[in-house]
Order: structure tokens, then C-alpha cells, then sequence
């Protein structure tokens, strides 16, 4: 017991008592920032539907890609079943592994800016980037949350941390390595996640060149190539060992490329830069636009243990943002939630501005060496303007938990009716993108396009896709047909007046004609439930409607 209080002392002394301050005040803003999502008020989206059912089917022994379809990386269905193991199932497990994870990628920005410009900076930082998980996150625009982006996020922002320490370290190796695996486990999430990494590397030979030493910053890339392609290597052979392999090559690459190439263009272009710096107050250009003033003229402020720090972050920072916005366009829409990736431009940079401002002045220069006696003031008004405002909310979640009088999680009038019309052995199939009815429901597809929208894509979908899925349809019916209003950009209805309203600006793929024909003679309409269609078959009713 001594020696736990003598240790405990030292961490006090060495000032470590700030850094448990700041992950506390982090956690309080993130859990007021994701408040609007919890699992008890809102059923899951369609993106976080998808991955809680991929994560459900992984714990019951089923493969991503063979098993059911997706085109994100495996990483964000393993990462949804590790949180339902942590919760027994429940989706509060996700929740409350993604609010670690954001609490943490807060703490990565903070020490990759304090590491860079001092405790100053990482508080600016701090600031900058709760705004904008507020405004770009799915927490507040969607009220869900559990995107891929978000768990990116996490990882790239390590992935610079490490590299700094890697700059800094007289053995870089271990630090690279980790650089190199947050890179690698990024990439398994999804394959346009990587304009940090570009910047960094850009920046190790930019200086390098700069400083005629180019061996140190060939070795330390090199050393996170391996650490990526350890991890991407392991989980190829992982899926090849078991038969998936080309399947996931072929939906997260093949797939995302013929989607995304329907929407690119100029106006695409322009569009996703203009929403997300829209979205984003300017941040990112105004920041962007400072260090290019500031990089050329040699006004990076330097810290004395570590000078080339501030330099490094700030060139990796102005080279990586355009190939990010790139990145971003690639993916051919400008949705809020792709923009989660730009928030370190969006905080760092201009938490680097208002430092090589104050450093200009004698004023500023004081508060910057005192930085990190102001965190405790700092830490206060987070917890006055972004989290408290929530506690009253979770205090409520809590006592409902502990008493049990109401269910702790949404489920919806929708999958209460599929659950209490089927049994565990029966299959479901939900038409579009809305496979949070099969996870709430417990329910499984009965093909693995859990949701169509790849067989409606020109340039990805054929006549034997399509076949290949009428034939699961034929060889395990499904007791139930379930109809939301569907995304008809991306699918057609299945419902005859909603399909004809819209057919004049769609073209059927080839083959999808049978399966409307298969649903129609076999199914029949049996409830409408808020605009949710569902359609038994035609044997279980007594009185089935004609669906011509």
C-alpha cells in the first residue's frame, strides 16, 4: 500500500494529475457530443445498421463478404463485434466502445499539438476539434453514430502522434512500427482513409531533402510501410485462409471504384470542398492559408527539446489537406459524416496560427510558456458549455438501467412485428439499406445482400449478381419481405405504385425484373406500419391481394 501512494505521489509531482484532468473533461464533452445517439432514444441507422448486423453475424460464426455483402473494410464489423461482446449484445457496447475511442483521439490530437507547440497549442486544438465533431459528426446531424470514419479518425490521429515521437526518438523503430499499424488498421477500415499518411510522408522527404539527410526519413517511412503492411497482410491471409479473400478485393476496391466514378466531376469536386469547409466555419482553408504564408518565411515557433517538431506537423499538415479533400472526392458524394476525417486541418492548423500569432507578441509569448497552468480554468469551461447540460440525461439512463422499469434500448414498432411474426429459424429480408431491422429483430437475411444497392450500381452489378441473388431468394424464402421507403437514387421499390412513380428515371438491371416477378407471385401485402410495407406470403394469408 506504501509503495501504491509513494507512486501515486510521483505522478502528482511530475504533473500528471493535468493530463487526468484533461481525459476526464474529454470524456464529458464526448459523452455530451454523442448524447443525441445513445441506443435508449434512437433506433440505429443505415450505415450503423449494417455494421451492427455484420458484427451479430461474426459472433455467430459467419464471414464478412462471403457470408453477407459491404463494401467498407472487415475492420468496422470486428470492431461492432467486439463492442456486442462487450455489451452481451447489446448495441450500448458499441456506443460505449466508440465513445473510448473518441475520448482517446481527442487525447492523440492534443499530445500530437502539445508535443509540436506546447500545452497551448493542444488546448486550442482541443477547442477547435470539439466544434467540429459537433458540427460533422453523425451525432448531432443524424442523432446515430457508429461510422467508419469516426474509428479512422481515431487511428490517423495516433498514427501522426507516433510518427512524431518516431521523429524525436533516438530508436524510432518501435514508434514507427505503431505508426504503421494505425495506418495498416485505418486502411482495413476503409481504403481512402490515408491523406495524413501522404502528408507525412511528403513532409519526412521534403525536409529531408531540405536538410540533406534523407536516409533518417527514408528509414522511418519505411518502417511504417512495414508496420501497414504487416497488418493488411495478416488480415489478407486471414480471408484467404478461410475463402473470402477475392470477395473482399472485390466489394471494398472493385465496388467502391464503379460507385464512385458514377458521381465524379468538377461540380462533385467543387461541391465537397465547398460543404465541408461550409460545414467547418473555413477552418480548414483559413489554417491552410496561414501556414502557407507561415512555412516559407521560417515562423514556425520552436520548442527546445524538440525543434524540427512544429515544422514537421505544420508541412504535413498543409501537404496532407489536399490530398484529402482528393480523397474525400473520390468517394463522389459530399456527405457530412466523410468531412470527420478533415478535423485535424480543421483544429490543428489553426491551432498553429493563433500560436505563431501569440508567439509575435510579448503578451502571447507569456501565455504560451504558462499554457499549461490555464488548463484547469480550460477544463472548467468545457465542462460548462459542452457537457453538462447532458449529465442530467445520462443520470436518467443510469436509474432506468438500475431499476429496469422500460427497456434500455429503442427497438421500433417495425421490428417488434417482425420478431413477433417469425421465429429465430425464419429469415427476413429488409428491401434497401435498412438492415437494423434483421440486427434488432435477431433475424437473419436470406441472402447476403442484406442490403441491394450494389446490384443497382451500372458499373459494378450484372446479370449474374442479380441471378445469384434471385436464386437465394428461391432456395430460402423468406417468411417476411419488409419495404421502408427506400433511397431511389440508389434502389428501386419493390411496391408496385411507389416502383412506377419513379421508373421513368431509372433503368431496371438486367435481371432485377425477375425478382420483382418472384416477389410478386410469392408475397403478398400484409401490414403498412409507418410507411413500412410488409409482405408475408401468400399461404399465410387469407385473403392475399393481387399484386398486378
Amino acid at each position: 500500500m506504501k509503495r501504491v501512494l509513494t507512486a501515486g505521489s510521483q505522478v502528482l509531482a511530475r504533473g500528471d494529475f493535468r493530463l487526468l484532468l484533461l481525459m476526464i473533461v474529454l470524456a464529458v464533452v464526448v459523452a455530451g457530443v454523442m448524447y443525441p445517439s445513445n441506443p435508449h432514444d434512437r433506433l440505429p441507422g443505415q450505415d450503423n445498421g449494417v455494421f451492427l448486423y455484420g458484427g451479430q453475424q461474426i459472433l455467430q460464426g459467419r464471414l464478412p463478404y462471403v457470408d453477407f455483402w459491404d463494401h467498407k473494410g472487415p475492420l468496422i464489423h470486428y470492431l461492432n463485434a467486439a463492442g456486442l461482446l462487450l455489451g452481451a449484445g447489446s448495441r450500448w457496447g458499441v456506443w460505449a466502445l466508440e465513445l473510448a475511442l473518441v475520448v482517446l483521439t481527442g487525447f492523440a490530437l492534443f499530445r500530437a499539438a502539445r508535443t509540436a507547440f506546447g500545452v497551448a497549442a493542444g488546448l486550442a486544438t482541443l477547442a477547435f476539434w470539439t466544434y467540429g465533431l459537433y458540427q460533422v459528426g453523425p451525432y448531432q446531424h443524424f442523432r446515430d453514430h457508429n461510422y467508419t470514419e469516426t474509428y479512422a479518425l481515431f487511428l490517423n490521429a495516433w498514427c501522426v502522434y507516433f510518427w512524431l515521437r518516431g521523429r524525436r526518438s533516438a530508436r524510432p523503430a518501435a514508434w514507427m512500427l505503431a505508426a504503421g499499424m494505425c495506418t495498416g488498421l485505418s486502411l482495413l477500415l476503409r481504403p481512402n482513409n490515408v491523406g495524413l499518411q501522404v502528408g507525412a510522408i511528403s513532409a519526412e522527404l521534403i525536409l529531408g531533402a531540405r536538410e540533406r539527410r534523407v536516409a533518417p526519413g527514408l528509414r522511418r517511412i519505411a518502417e511504417m510501410l512495414v508496420g501497414a503492411l504487416a497488418v493488411v497482410g495478416a488480415a489478407g491471409l486471414w480471408f484467404l485462409a478461410r475463402g473470402g479473400l477475392s470477395e473482399m478485393i472485390d466489394q471494398v476496391l472493385t465496388y467502391n471504384f464503379a460507385y464512385g466514378a458514377k458521381n465524379l466531376s468538377a461540380a462533385t469536386a467543387l461541391t465537397v470542398f465547398r460543404v465541408g469547409n461550409r460545414e467547418l466555419a473555413w477552418l480548414p482553408t483559413i489554417g491552410f492559408l496561414g501556414m502557407l504564408i507561415v512555412l516559407p518565411a521560417h515562423r514556425v515557433p520552436a520548442i527546445p527539446s524538440q525543434p524540427d517538431s512544429g515544422t514537421f506537423l505544420a508541412l504535413l499538415l498543409t501537404l496532407g489537406w489536399p490530398f484529402e479533400i482528393a480523397l474525400t472526392v473520390l468517394s463522389g458524394r459530399a456527405l457530412i459524416h466523410y468531412y470527420i476525417l478533415w478535423l485535424p486541418y480543421a483544429s490543428l492548423l489553426p491551432a498553429m496560427i493563433l500560436v505563431v500569432l501569440a508567439a509575435s507578441f510579448e503578451t502571447g509569448r507569456k501565455v504560451l510558456n504558462r499554457g499549461g497552468h490555464v488548463i484547469a480554468a480550460c477544463a472548467v469551461v468545457y465542462l460548462a458549455v459542452s457537457g453538462v447540460s447532458a449529465l442530467s440525461g445520462y443520470a436518467g439512463l443510469i436509474q432506468l438501467a438500475l431499476t429496469r422499469t422500460a427497456p434500455i434500448e429503442a427497438t421500433g414498432a417495425v421490428t417488434k412485428y417482425v420478431a413477433n411474426h417469425t421465429d429465430a429459424t425464419e429469415t427476413v429480408l429488409v428491401w434497401g439499406n435498412d438492415a437494423w431491422i434483421n440486427f434488432l429483430s435477431r433475424r437473419r437475411s436470406p441472402t447476403r445482400y442484406v442490403y441491394q444497392y450494389p446490384l443497382f450500381v451500372a458499373r459494378y452489378t450484372n446479370t449474374e449478381r442479380v441471378a445469384s441473388f434471385l436464386a437465394e431468394l428461391e432456395a430460402n424464402p423468406p417468411a417476411l419481405i419488409v419495404e421502408p421507403v427506400v433511397d431511389t437514387d440508389e434502389v428501386q421499390p419493390l411496391d408496385r405504385s411507389r416502383r412506377d412513380a419513379v421508373q421513368h428515371r431509372l433503368v431496371t438491371p438486367a435481371g432485377m425484373q425477375a425478382v420483382f416477378d418472384f416477389v410478386c407471385q410469392r408475397y403478398a401485402r400484409a401490414t403498412e406500419i409507418g410507411g413500412t410495407i410488409i409482405y408475408e406470403q401468400r399461404g399465410t394469408l387469407a385473403n392475399p391481394t393481387d399484386c398486378r
